[in-house]
This record gives C-alpha cells, structure tokens and sequence, in this order.
C-alpha cells in the first residue's frame, strides 16, 4: 500500500499537494497595513508639522545715539504678544552687546517693575532681564521701553572711527516688524534708507534673525584713546523653530526606515506566498524566500524530497543544499531662554594703554 502511494505521487504532484495546503499570512498582511499606515502617519506629520513659537514681537525699535565719551545712548521699545496658552509672561530677557552697560531707572515704563544687569559665564554675555508688572496671558499685547548707556562699541579704523553693532535677537521668537535708528551727523552706515536725521535699518525677522549696523566717523570725531581694536566676530543666531521642524523630518525619516525594513519581511509573506514558495504547513515550515523558490520544493523536483541520497547534498553542503544556503545568507542581509533674547555674546575690544 505504502508502495503505491509513493508510486501514485510524483514529485510535481506532491509539491502541488502542499501549495494547496499553504496558509494566506492573514496576521502579516494586518501588520503590513498597520505599519503602511503608520508611515503615512509619520510623512504626513512631518509635512505639516509647524512648531508654533511662544511669544511674537509685533515691533522692535532701536534709537542709537553716540555721545562725546564713545558710549552709545540706546532707547529700546518693544510691542510684544504673548502666544503660550500654558505659561503667562512674567519677565522678559533682552540681550545687550556687551557687559559695559548701565541702565537708566528712570526710563523704565510702568509695566517694568524691576530691570535687572545679568552677565553670563564671560563678559560676552549680557542681558537686560525685565519683570514685569503682573502676568501677561496669551493675547494680551505688553508695550514696554527703557534706556541703557553702551560702552565698549567704539573702534578705531585705519580712516577713523567704526561702531558695529548687532541688537540683541531671539533665537525662538519671530519678529514681524523692526526698525533700527542711529543719529547721522556726519556718519557713513551700511544702508542707505533715513528717517529724519536718522539712519534706518528695517525689515522683519526669522528667528534668530540679526541684523549687522555699521557706522563709520572721521577722525577727529572721537578722541583716539576712546576707542579700541575689535578681537572677535559675533556669534550667528539659530532659528530654533526651523531646528524642531528639522528635528521632527529626521525622526520621523528615522521610523519610516526602520518600519520599512519589517515592511520587507511582510511583504515576503504574501510574495512567498503568491508565488507558492513558502508557507509549507504540512511539514511545519514557515519560510520566506523573498522571490526565490522554496529549497524544499526544489528537492522535490529533483526527486529527493528529504535532500538525501546521491547528488542531492545536505543543506550547507554542495548542489541543492548550496542553493538553501545562499538563499538563507540572501534573506540575512535584507533583513538586517525661555522667553528671552540672545546678546552679541561674541565681541569685546583690547582697549590699548597709553605709553
């Protein structure tokens, strides 16, 4: 009987005999569109992600002024929005060239109840930091101005004298309008736009957006002894909302990735399947051959359905078993400040003594 049963099937037909009996990867097609839609998910966030900054600077004003000694008499205003719904606005930080710096009391608006000098690890870093009055809750516009006297700024050209001079910027806050003034006398600057008797910087700002205010006198407008020699350029600002957003795509690129490569391996299973390479239930094998014929199945077609015997070689060895051991080494390889703004941090002058 055993005899002519084996006669009864040839190789062909036993191989047939187990496409039928193969199972449709019904859980791995679920987690394919699981996984498909996951990354669908993730482009579509990283598209349309736009990080939302907390405050925004409806104006930004600047009155520059130089008097007899070097120093520069600033006037700052700012309108100002807060936009975060969680967190009030209590205080605020604005960044200042340098440490050489005093403030003007007096000049303080009503909502600044108290004004405060802060210097970081080096005399680079330097900040005004405002309290305000009373919380600030987002919508409520704040309006607000002070004065300060800045030293420090005054260098010396082979032709006179150059001020160069960054307003502090905020590295998280747009600001949607600005305009820079410095009194003209008999200054040359680096725009050509004027208010008045006043040279004119303005624009609007991405985050850390900067803007490079040079102004040059002749000599004999300053006494020499006054001014220095520059030692280092400023320091570049950072868009920080471009960051996050950059942050979000590369993350998001990052699990797109590594999906994919499960992707790969589900994709087999329907592949294997289809094409009646895998999914041998009879003999209890689960294989995936990414396209390849199953090496089981080629054993049958060779007459030699437990890969034994003459020319047949076991798996890892020559002939058949050679092929499995290829196709196994194949599928390896696929499968394997708050709310503050930034000073000018990065320039200070070498004053030189007098002989």
């Amino acid at each position: 009987m055993k005899d002519k049963k084996s006669k009864a099937k040839t190789p062909e037909e036993q191989m047939e005999l187990l496409k039928k009996k193969r199972k449709f990867p019904k859980k791995s097609m679920i987690w394919l569109s699981i996984l498909i839609a996951f990354q669908i998910f993730l482009i579509l966030f990283a598209v349309f992600f736009q990080p939302e900054p907390r405050d925004i600077i409806r104006n930004y004003e600047i009155t520059a002024e130089p008097n007899e000694n070097g120093t520069l008499s600033l006037t700052y205003s700012l309108r100002w929005l807060p936009k975060d719904t969680a967190e009030p606005l209590t205080w605020v930080k604005i960044g200042m060239a340098n440490a050489d710096f005093t403030i003007d009391e007096s000049s303080l608006t009503p909502n600044i109840a108290k004004a405060k000098k802060v210097i970081g690890e080096t005399d680079r870093e330097a900040w005004i930091r405002l309290d305000l009055d009373r919380e600030y809750r987002a919508g409520e516009e704040l309006i607000f101005s002070f004065r300060v006297t800045q030293g420090h700024l005054l260098t010396r050209t082979d032709d006179g004298f150059l001020y160069e001079f960054i307003p502090g910027w905020f590295n998280e806050i747009p600001v949607e309008h600005y305009a820079f003034r410095w009194l003209s006398e008999t200054a040359a600057a680096n725009t050509q736009a004027t208010d008045g008797g006043y040279y004119l910087w303005e624009g609007e700002l991405a985050p850390g957006g900067q803007v490079d205010m040079q102004i040059r006198y002749p000599k004999g407008r300053f006494a020499a002894e006054l001014a220095g020699i520059p030692d280092t350029a400023y320091e570049p600002g950072e868009n920080e909302l471009a960051n996050e957003k950059v942050a979000v795509c590369v993350l998001s690129g990052f699990f797109i990735l590594f999906t994919g490569v499960g992707e790969l391996y589900l994709i087999d299973c329907f592949v294997s399947y289809h094409r009646g390479n895998g999914f041998i239930r009879e003999r209890g094998v689960f294989i995936h051959t990414y396209g390849r014929v199953n090496p089981t199945y080629r054993r049958m077609m060779r007459g030699n359905p437990n890969g034994k015997g003459k020319g047949g070689g076991g798996i890892g060895h020559g002939g058949v078993g050679g092929g499995c051991a290829c196709a196994c080494a194949c599928a390896c390889a696929c499968a394997g400040g708050g709310r503050a703004g930034c000073s000018q941090k990065d320039l200070i002058l070498v004053r030189k003594e007098n002989k």
